[in-house]
Parts: C-alpha cells; sequence; structure tokens
C-alpha cells in the first residue's frame, strides 16, 4: 500500500493473507492484489483470521462499541459471471423493437 506503515500480518492461508495498516484499516492481499477491507462507518476495522473463502475480524463504530465481523470472498466464477449478466442486460437494452 503506498504510504502505508505499521502493517501488521494477522493470518496466512495459501498465498493470501489479512492483516492491518496504518492501525485503522483492514489489508487482504489475494495472492496478487492488496485490497482495503473497512467496515462502511466503522473507526476502525481489524482482520484476524482467514480461512477458504471467509475473513473474519471486529471493528469499532462511532458509539465506542465493537462488532465481530464475517466478510465472505467471492469465487471468480461468480464475479465472471454477474458482468456476463450485466453485459447481456446492456446488450439487450439497446436493442429496438421493430412492429
Amino acid at each position: 500500500m503506498p504510504g502505508a506503515f505499521n502493517i501488521e500480518l494477522a493470518a496466512k492461508d495459501g498465498a493470501r493473507f489479512v492483516g492491518n495498516y496504518n492501525l485503522w484499516h483492514g489489508l487482504f492481499y489475494d495472492g496478487t492484489n492488496v485490497i482495503t477491507l473497512d467496515y462502511p462507518g466503522a473507526l476502525f476495522t481489524q482482520l484476524t483470521d482467514i480461512q477458504g473463502n471467509l475473513i473474519v475480524g471486529y471493528y469499532k463504530d462511532n458509539s465506542d462499541r465493537y462488532h465481530g465481523l464475517v466478510y465472505t470472498i467471492p469465487a471468480p466464477s461468480a464475479i465472471v459471471l454477474a458482468g456476463m449478466g450485466l453485459w447481456a442486460i446492456s446488450v439487450l437494452r439497446g436493442r429496438r423493437v421493430f412492429s
């Protein structure tokens, strides 16, 4: 992560790992890309473990309460199918119907 400091790795599963950087942000490395995973609206997010397609951790909200979180990593095939579906919709929307 450009400009990141205090990088902490918490858990590894194969070539993927989770952790935190700059004390406030969740970090996920998928074997190729480094991705920030922050819970929306949280003061900070901590990612603590990864197993299979699940990432677990916790975050702190604006009321100083802590909450657990579970994130499911989408399967690459699901992303491809979603992209194909969006492409099909855009093609069908652009079609003209003549009577």
